[in-house]
């Protein structure tokens, strides 16, 4: 049987495209590269979102445990807890506080053991309102007897991780005696031997003053937590920062008004009266922070600051990631007895 073959077959099957549909398949392609790269991009900042969100959550949560572990401190007497009274009067007060400013001349290096009546706070900062902390608490072990075994002295050991002023030295010393007002010894002083006669008992004290410096500086992104102290000698030293990141820090303090060790109202430093600073059970801790990468807002990500307001896009219009952080502590070592 004789076939017949189309001519007209294989030039179809040789045909190429035409342009409309070498057109169409470009614009096809370039439509998928288009997606795939948006959706590189898009993956890549989420990532780097994740990235500033879990950053600025471990820069607010050492923040918090940098406060919390010097709150729950602040108070702590040798003449309470070692039952040590008849040698030395127990600190008046565990925590000092200053609303929308920091505290005034005169801080840190005279509060002890010139205790004002109330704290000596500046004026309010009109770019930076945010409030300020004094601690105060003694630190040290027993060190040894004084020449003639007058009293105890005790020292704080930097090297093993307490004990140290805010620039990480040894905390100044302070004499108490049979009478007087307790005094700072020299930086070089030996406490075994070069004290006054009527000394008691040495001790190291921890005079911490905490507070946010939003001043620009150059390399540094947002604000920081400071902290200045005293060191040896009694002499302030230059403030040190702490966390960087730190926008805004509120504080409010809860005081137990019937002695049932209870918290009956939180009140803010501007509240707290002269003679309800010795009565204070907890401080409540709020700071703002600032991510130190940028990044764009996660999905549902809309902070609240510290005042009760939401992180505003002006606010926000360097493009970093805010939190606020909040934390209640109490008073371990609430003062002898109330002022």
């Amino acid at each position: 049987m004789r076939s017949t073959i189309d001519p007209s077959a294989g030039r179809l099957a040789q045909r190429g495209f035409s342009l409309v549909e070498l057109m169409i398949a470009s614009a096809i392609g370039s439509l998928l590269c288009a997606m795939a790269v948006s959706l590189w991009m898009a993956g890549t900042q989420m990532m780097r979102s994740a990235e500033a969100l879990i950053q600025l959550q471990d820069q607010g949560q050492l923040a918090l445990d940098l406060l919390g572990r010097e709150i729950r401190q602040a108070g702590f007497s040798h003449a309470v807890n070692l039952g040590q009274v008849r040698l030395h009067a127990p600190l008046p007060y565990a925590v000092l506080g200053c609303e929308g400013s920091v505290f005034g001349p005169g801080l840190p290096a005279t509060v002890y053991p010139d205790m004002p009546a109330r704290p000596p706070c500046a004026a309010a900062v009109s770019g930076n309102p945010s409030d300020a902390l004094l601690v105060l608490y003694e630190s040290g072990e027993p060190a040894g007897l004084m020449a003639g075994g007058r009293g105890e002295w005790y020292q704080a050991d930097t090297a093993r991780a307490y004990g140290a002023s805010c620039q990480g030295n040894r905390l100044p010393l302070v004499s108490h005696g049979s009478t007087g007002a307790p005094a700072w010894l020299a930086a070089n002083a030996d406490p075994a031997s070069a004290v006054p006669a009527e000394t008691r008992v040495v001790l190291a004290l921890a005079q911490h003053h905490y507070y946010v410096d939003t001043t620009p500086r150059r390399g540094l992104s947002g604000g920081r937590l400071m902290c200045a102290g005293v060191g040896r000698g009694g002499e302030a030293e230059s403030p040190q920062p702490l966390i960087q990141g730190v926008m805004d820090m509120r504080l409010s303090y809860g005081l137990d008004l019937d002695g049932d060790d209870a918290v009956d109202v939180y009140k803010s430093a501007a509240q707290v009266l002269p003679e309800e600073w010795g009565r204070l059970a907890s401080v409540r801790v709020c700071l703002l922070l600032r991510g130190e990468i940028r990044a764009a807002a996660l999905p549902g990500h809309q902070p609240l600051d510290c005042r009760g307001g939401r992180v505003t896009a002006e606010t926000n219009r360097a493009g970093y990631l805010h939190g606020s952080f909040t934390a209640t502590y109490a008073l371990r070592n609430r003062p002898a007895r109330p002022m």
